[in-house]
């Protein structure tokens, strides 16, 4: 299904679950690397080498339909640890396992969405990436900035899995 508005057509319910994802993913790797101000390039490097590992991972996993509807919770659990880990003020390492968890269901989300219209696809990333950098730098100074920040792809996961709960329920 896709709407066309002023002769631009909208992504169907796919195109939109997918954007959601990569969306997410673009905006807290964002912030992952501009957070290498405060843990350093080395470990911000690291992080996002596991984020991208974690995500690859969950979309080869996609392939079993019983674990892929349940990707945007999982990513949703994951960046909900990266954002009570940062509140704790514990930035780093300690960032790692909510930072894979989030990667793989991002994957999962992402490889059980996939479509081939691209052009949504970037513009929902450079949306959220620029709303995650800019209520980082105007939320709060220091770490905290990042808090509310997170706050971002934790929402944009959360509207993920309603949507996908949404559909299925349509489907019935």
């Amino acid at each position: 299904m896709s709407t066309e508005i002023h002769n631009a057509t909208l992504p169907g319910e796919a195109g939109a679950l997918r954007a959601i994802a990569l969306g997410s993913g673009t905006a807290a790797g964002g912030l992952l690397l501009k957070m290498a101000t405060i843990v350093g390039v080395g470990i911000s490097v690291i992080l996002l080498t596991a984020l991208v590992a974690s995500a690859a991972l969950g979309v080869v996993q996609a392939r079993q339909r019983g674990i892929a509807r349940h990707g945007f919770l999982l990513a949703a659990m994951g960046w909900l640890l990266v954002l009570l880990t940062t509140l704790n003020a514990h930035p780093g390492m300690a960032l790692l396992p909510g930072i894979l968890i989030a990667g793989v269901g991002l994957g999962l989300a992402h490889g059980q969405h996939a479509v081939e219209k691209r052009m949504g696809t970037m513009m929902s990333c450079a949306v959220a990436l620029a709303a995650a950098l800019l209520i980082q730098a105007c939320a709060a100074p220091g770490l905290m900035g990042y808090v509310f920040a997170l706050a971002l792809p934790v929402d944009l996961a959360l509207l993920g899995a309603l949507l996908v709960r949404i559909a299925e329920q349509e489907r019935r």
